[in-house]
């Protein structure tokens, strides 16, 4: 009992380290930020700012944080469709919610769609100098993106036409933040990349929704790259295991307990401090021209010292994947597949979702709106506030880890079919 004991004690001192761990040298988010995401209709699509956000609760479980997106559909960096002045559009829609961290994406609409215009250029330049001025003399952490490339409909290289332009901006978006010394990252050039690759394997296939607007997967590699380019951990956890000799050799950000020999395998308890961060189906496309689970998401697991054969990982019961001795020797990304790991994130990703689109609806439909245009205004505005912070809640729950069962089992070989005489 006093054994037991012990093992518990040392979990929650575990756990009590990594909630009091610092961020990665270089990684702009840190424990209690309050992040706001401005932008225009490619921010407002909720998908990237999503994905970003659940990539932030999922690794860093135990952080206090919030997330709100400002973007608004066919804005610019002077902020032209929201109804105000650009220093009162940008107190009203994103001061007011006393971020400590906003992110700023333009230039789709900057840029004019057609050939460059450097007077759209100059405007495009001083409109996100401005913003980047106000957020930092309000003591907020400004983090500068370059957009996202427009994706033809025709094969052949993506980086012609509208996307000449759009590098000009990028290059711009760049100046403005080496100027100000805040964070930057660069997803429109590694975007191009991938489309270009896209266009080798199936010259008619595309990622967007439409030209302008990527669909899930996009948005995934948007948000891969700007993590990436913002020095984000891509470690969940890490296990190694020598079967002979029934010990663990090695853990990063795992605890192992339970371990032991069954049937030919092993088995063992793991928590984990941080959370696999999901991929859902529709954006899983995006993974087959950049290696997403690689870039953001190792789950890992290596176990020596097997005999030779193929072996059942599975999880809580569940089977993950069939891998060789020689590849779990190796390592293998657990990741990759759907399994009970990955479903606690599902869940977050789901309620985040959810909070978000409740939260445009509070913004966009009752805050912004005319009383007389909102019956009973007040009440909607406080039925959704608490609807939000009720998902939040729920949100965080579901962020605590989660002790997982993992066994690794031999799977007897297939037998050859009888030979017919």
């Amino acid at each position: 009992m006093l054994k037991k004991c012990c093992a518990v004690g040392a979990l929650i001192l575990a756990f009590a380290a990594a909630a009091n761990a610092a961020a990665p040298a270089g990684f702009p988010f840190h424990n209690g930020d309050r992040v706001v995401f401005l932008g225009d209709s490619i921010t407002e699509q909720r998908l990237y700012t999503t994905y970003l956000e659940t990539y932030l609760l999922t690794r860093f479980p135990t952080w206090n944080l919030q997330f709100r997106n400002a973007g608004w559909g066919g804005d610019t960096s002077w902020l032209r469709q929201r109804g105000l002045p650009p220093d009162q559009a940008l107190k009203r829609d994103v001061l007011d919610l006393h971020p400590t961290v906003v992110t700023i994406d333009f230039s789709m609409n900057d840029a004019g769609y057609g050939a460059f215009n450097p007077a759209l250029y100059a405007q495009h330049v001083h409109g996100e100098q401005d913003i980047v001025r106000e957020i930092k003399a309000a003591g907020v952490l400004p983090i500068v993106l370059t957009v996202s490339p427009v994706e033809k409909h025709e094969p052949g290289d993506d980086m012609i036409g509208y996307n000449q332009v759009l590098e000009q901006f990028a290059a711009g978006d760049q100046m403005v933040a080496q100027d100000a010394h805040v964070p930057f990252a660069d997803q429109f050039h590694p975007f191009v990349a991938a489309i270009n690759r896209l266009r080798a394997i199936d010259p008619n296939t595309r990622l967007s929704g439409d030209v302008v607007h990527p669909g899930k997967a996009g948005h995934l590699l948007m948000a891969d790259f700007i993590l990436t380019g913002l020095n984000a951990p891509p470690m969940v956890s890490s296990v190694v295991i020598d079967a002979g000799k029934d010990r663990v050799n090695h853990t990063d950000g795992a605890h192992v307990t339970n371990l032991a020999r069954q049937n030919g395998g092993i088995s063992f308890h793991r928590v984990d401090d941080a959370l696999v961060f999901p991929i859902e189906n529709a954006a899983r496309p995006a993974l087959q021209l950049v290696p997403v689970t690689d870039n953001l998401d190792r789950y890992l697991l290596t176990v020596t010292h097997l005999a030779p054969g193929d072996y059942m990982v599975s999880v809580d019961g569940t089977p993950v994947s069939r891998y060789s001795a020689a590849e779990l020797n190796d390592g293998v990304n657990l990741s990759y597949y759907d399994s009970p790991l990955t479903a606690q994130g599902d869940q977050i990703l789901k309620l985040v979702y959810e909070k978000n689109n409740d939260y445009f609806d509070l913004w966009r439909n009752v805050q912004l709106k005319p009383d007389a245009q909102v019956p009973d205004k007040a009440a909607k505005e406080a039925d959704l506030t608490a609807k939000i912070a009720d998902l939040e809640k729920q949100i965080n729950a579901l962020r605590q880890p989660r002790t997982y069962e993992i066994s690794v089992a031999p799977v007897a070989p297939m037998k050859a079919p009888p030979v017919t005489p």
